[in-house]
């Protein structure tokens, strides 16, 4: 089970956009926090990843973050609509992606970071 569902996607060849939901069903919302339940960043990073997998056809690894900012948490109850834009510079054999998803045009989060295709 995904911590988000991909709602919409527009691609091109080196630009990414995305309108996703969260699952507040998910498991690690009962750990995280049982009171208060926010996505955790690790999961939100992950998601890039995913879809840059997913993008590329590729299964790869974080090698390199340069920027990883969180700006607002983000709640699973709240039944918002989340924006991610990414692009993928390909460089040798490193994807190096920059990355901001939005709630509306506020950003919560943002990554600069290099991925390597795993052995």
């Amino acid at each position: 089970m995904k911590i988000y569902k991909i709602i919409q996607q527009k691609t091109s060849d080196t630009d990414y956009s995305y309108e996703f939901g969260l699952n507040a069903d998910h498991p690690v919302y009962a750990g995280h926090f049982p009171s208060r339940a926010i996505t955790p960043g690790v999961l939100l990073a992950s998601m890039i990843q995913d879809l840059v997998e997913e993008v590329k056809g590729l299964k790869l690894q974080l090698t390199a973050a340069r920027n990883i900012k969180f700006m607002e948490p983000l709640y699973p109850d709240q039944n918002e609509v989340y924006s991610l834009n990414f692009t993928v510079e390909e460089e040798k054999r490193n994807y190096k992606v920059k990355a901001i998803a939005r709630i509306g045009e506020k950003p919560y989060f943002k990554l600069s970071a290099t991925f390597e295709p795993r052995n």
